[in-house]
């Protein structure tokens, strides 16, 4: 839902203030969607479509923290895919992103499905080192609820997606 529904100011209505600032207002939200589906005895899972690594103030810090994922992974984040703009540094400032969140120990499953790598450059070779099935990042998940249900996850960027994240190549997403 976009927060013009929820309960952010407008410029010309006034909301409560009761939901505040950017990852404290997600996990606000998250939290409270948990305990609602917990109290039902309903299972939640909590996803991310990804383009999580630009756009903010925070993205600064991409390479060397990933505070993205870290953050991701620390409010409870089942599976989050990568978007086309977590390869907007190209291949190898992703690879280190992934790579020092797993350093901080706070790593949330990554799943990309159609992610194809060169077999000529090098370039993307960091990349393709975190990628497979029981890796970093896989092509699939598997994600088992607490009452026991098995659900898969699966993520892809569209062909226009090579196109949109210049610094994609060598890597395709077809």
């Amino acid at each position: 839902v976009g927060p013009e529904l929820d309960d952010f100011p407008l410029p010309t209505t006034a909301g409560s203030g009761a939901l505040v600032g950017g990852v404290a207002r997600r996990l606000a939200i998250l939290e409270a969607e948990r305990a609602a589906a917990a109290a039902r005895g309903v299972d939640t899972i909590t996803l991310s479509s990804g383009d999580f690594s630009q756009g903010t103030l925070a993205s600064a810090a991409f390479l060397a923290t990933s505070p993205e994922l870290v953050l991701m992974e620390r409010m409870g984040y089942d599976a989050v895919s990568l978007g086309n703009h977590e390869f907007d540094l190209g291949p190898r400032a992703l690879a280190a992103a992934v790579g020092a969140a797993a350093t901080y120990g706070a790593l949330p499953p990554l799943v990309l499905t159609n992610l194809y790598f060169s077999g000529t450059s090098a370039a993307d070779d960091e990349l393709a080192a975190l990628y497979g099935a029981g890796n970093l990042i896989a092509p699939s998940r598997v994600i088992t609820t607490a009452q026991g249900l098995k659900i898969g996850i699966v993520a892809s960027l569209g062909v226009r997606a090579g196109t949109v994240a210049g610094g994609a190549p060598p890597v395709t997403f077809w």
